[in-house]
């Protein structure tokens, strides 16, 4: 049996339990949560400018009744807009707004100074190995 610091699954959970704890503490002044924000930068690394409720599950990673209460909270908040796909009658398209476009900078500084303080103790070559390792892993 390994032993808890030689598990993967565990020290992947506690090193993403710790990257969101930095994201959290990063992002308190915004009101946005780890999750919203990373709707919003969704938007800045995708080539359109208008993403359907399944193109921001899949760039979040994450399942369909999550994201539908992400882009409710962060429509009725003014971070994004909602409007008919002109396609497609059955979805929508999401776009930011100029709230979120504005914020969108802030967002970024905010995410790397949390990374910097989760990844303290990694030199800059362990931490540039590390995003290498985990792209590879989730290609």
């Amino acid at each position: 049996m390994a032993s808890r610091t030689d598990d993967l699954a565990d020290l992947i959970h506690r090193a993403e339990r710790l990257f969101r704890g930095a994201l959290a503490a990063a992002l308190e002044e915004t009101g946005l949560t780890a999750s919203q924000a990373q709707v919003i930068r969704a938007f800045a690394r995708s080539e359109q400018s208008g993403l359907t409720h399944k193109q921001i599950t899949e760039e979040i990673a994450a399942d369909i009744a999550t994201t539908s209460g992400l882009l409710d909270r962060l429509t009725k908040a003014g971070w994004l807009t909602a409007t008919p796909h002109p396609e497609d009658a059955r979805s929508r398209l999401y776009f930011l707004t100029d709230k979120s476009r504005d914020a969108l900078a802030d967002l970024e500084i905010r995410a790397q100074r949390a990374t910097a303080q989760a990844t303290q103790r990694l030199s800059p070559r362990e931490s540039a190995l590390l995003v290498r390792l985990l792209s590879r892993l989730l290609k």
